[in-house]
């Protein structure tokens, strides 16, 4: 099965990252354990991350 890259939220606005099967829909948040459902990410313009809310999130994750 091909492996991919997802974002997942959680009811508690938590946002992972994950790479896994694609036909996965739903993990658990590694933050608070809630339910976390895929998202969808968003999208990388000339290099350029769209959102910088998305950037400091990740940024927030990747430090951790």
């Amino acid at each position: 099965m091909p492996r991919r890259t997802f974002d997942f939220q959680c009811t508690n606005n938590h946002i992972t990252e994950r790479f896994i099967d694609a036909e996965i829909r739903e993990v658990e948040c590694p933050e608070c354990g809630e339910l976390s459902k895929r998202i969808i990410s968003p999208v990388l313009i000339g290099g350029h991350i769209k959102s910088d809310k998305w950037a400091r999130q990740h940024e927030k994750a990747a430090r951790k």
